[in-house]
């Protein structure tokens, strides 16, 4: 078979890709060395930009189908110690513009 377009990967980024470009008539083939359903955690969140897109593709209702858990906040840290922390406002819908709004502490982490 011919296609106009190979995607590797399919996680969120290479299927949103692959919807796109067979929604506007590419031949279109997404492959991934993975079998699906996998469980992968980068690719289990959804932020508030993600949601944006799935509406777009019409597919947002798929998330409430799955067992889901919201999230009003985490922690990220490097591996030098520094850590970023993100909580959503009470009454604020981060949904609406994207993003958490973050604060950076310098404090190390202990290695568990």
């Amino acid at each position: 078979m011919d296609y106009d377009v190979i995607v590797v990967g399919g996680g969120p980024a290479g299927s949103s890709c692959a919807i796109y470009l067979g929604r506007n008539s590419v031949k279109t083939l997404l492959v991934d060395k993975a079998l699906f359903p996998r469980d992968k955690p980068c690719g289990d969140a959804v932020t508030g930009r993600s949601l944006g897109i799935l509406k777009e593709l019409g597919i947002e209702n798929k998330i409430e189908e799955v067992q889901n858990q919201k999230i009003d906040g985490f922690v990220a840290s490097s591996p030098a110690g520094q850590r970023s922390k993100s909580r959503q406002e009470p009454g604020k819908d981060t949904a609406a513009n994207g993003s958490f709004s973050m604060t950076q502490s310098s404090r190390r982490q202990k290695t568990l």
